[in-house]
């Protein structure tokens, strides 16, 4: 099922991003090519490529001063970060 939320900020995009979850449990993000960009933990989402969303990973769309927080059980890994796809 899909859920759009509206941020209203004049940096986000109307279609700035997609965050999916997938069958495995993972948790993915996709900047959708928007024009001020996106961030995880303070580093630049690249452009169209899912990044890997770590329980605890703050997402910033566009400049807006609104962080989102992935709440969930630490990774198994022990890693975070979001690498790419």
């Amino acid at each position: 099922p899909a859920a759009h939320v509206p941020l209203p900020h004049p940096s986000v995009s109307r279609q700035h991003a997609v965050i999916q979850h997938r069958d495995s449990g993972g948790v993915w993000l996709m900047d959708l090519g928007s024009t001020h960009g996106t961030t995880i933990n303070k580093k630049a989402c690249p452009s169209r490529t899912y990044v890997a969303l770590p329980p605890g990973a703050m997402v910033r769309l566009g400049s807006g001063s609104r962080l989102v927080t992935l709440l969930g059980p630490p990774d198994e890994a022990g890693g975070g970060g979001g690498g790419g796809a």
